[in-house]
């Protein structure tokens, strides 16, 4: 999904921090996280892209369709 609404390969990336997945079987966090930029997330003066949320966006639901097929 993301390769298909950004023209790059994907990747998996450990950034920390906590998450709800180890209570999921076989789930998978993921983010915003747009590689080449700082975006502070979680931290003071937090800040993301709009034009990085757009594509965003989009990938979400095909994940969350393609996770329930």
């Amino acid at each position: 999904c993301y390769a298909a609404y950004t023209a790059q390969k994907g990747q998996r990336l450990a950034i920390g921090g906590g998450t709800y997945v180890p209570d999921i079987p076989a789930g998978a966090a993921f983010g915003p996280n747009i590689p080449g930029f700082v975006s502070n997330l979680h931290r003071p003066y937090e800040k993301l892209r709009v034009a990085d949320l757009l594509p965003t966006a989009k990938i979400y639901p095909q994940v969350m369709l393609a996770f329930s097929l």
